[in-house]
Order: structure tokens, then sequence, then C-alpha cells
């Protein structure tokens, strides 16, 4: 009888665990990108050879802020597609959100992020690598990045 009533609460403790609410993210959010850079590494960068010319790119150390907004385009469960933009051009980034809700693990071209969701909010950082499509570029262009967002609507 004690193993029974042993195994009865372990299963619902599990199958309680396991039935957490993923939460649906909010569509629309808005915040900024917080930048530290080794050159270039995209057109994000205001300092990009596109942007201000070859002659003036950055080749060395540099540091700048985006204002940036996130729109969720598509959410299955824990899995998340997303826009991101500023000014100088816009990324798709993919997701997966921890089973709590309270991560998500983000990939995009050259980039890879860990962010934090609580109520309104999601932060976090990750690092870019040169996405010019050479080799050089990779191993010479790279940043790391900091997003906080504040969700504006439901």
């Amino acid at each position: 009888m004690k193993k029974l009533i042993f195994a009865t609460i372990s299963f619902g403790f599990c199958a309680s665990t396991f039935a957490q609410t993923i939460p649906t993210l909010p569509k629309e959010w808005k915040g900024t990108s917080t930048t530290t850079s080794i050159g270039a590494h995209s057109s994000f960068n205001p300092n990009y050879p596109s942007n201000v010319g070859a002659d003036k790119s950055a080749k060395g150390w540099n540091i700048y802020n985006n204002p940036s907004t996130l729109t969720i385009t598509r959410q299955e469960g824990r899995h998340v597609e997303m826009l991101n933009k500023n000014s100088r051009g816009e990324l798709v980034w993919v997701g997966t959100l921890s089973a709590d809700g309270k991560q998500i693990a983000v990939a995009a071209k050259a980039a890879q992020m860990l962010f934090t969701v609580s109520k309104n909010t999601i932060s976090g950082c990750g690092t870019v690598r040169g996405r010019d499509g050479t080799f050089d570029h990779w191993f010479n262009n790279y940043s790391a990045i900091c997003f906080e967002f504040t969700a504006t609507s439901k």
C-alpha cells in the first residue's frame, strides 16, 4: 500500500512539473541593443563600410547603441520566430523557450543569444560574428551584444 501511495504522489508531482504552461509572448516589443565590437560585423554597426565608406569603417574596438524593435511573427508552443529591426536593417531570429517559459535561446545569422523572459520584458546577451560571407570577415569582425525589450502589445 505504501508503494502505491508513493507511486501515486510521485506520478502526480511529475505530471504537474511537465504540465507547466508555456506563455504566449506579446507580439510587439521595443528596446535597445548595446554592442561592443571589434571591426563591424554587419550593417547594423554604424561604422560598417556600406554606412560610412571603406576608409572610415571600424577596424578595431568600437561601441554603439541602437533603438530596436522585436516582432514575434510566429509562436507554436515553445518554438518562436522573431523579426529584429532597427534603422539599418532587419534580421529573422528563431528561438526556443525553456520548459518554464523563463528563458529563450535565440539563433540568427552568425549570432547566438540567451534571453530571460519576465512578464513584459525580454533581456539578454550573446555574440555575433562577421557575416559578409568571407572567412576574413568572420574571423576579424565580432561583437558582444545585449538587448533589453519591453512589450508594447499583447
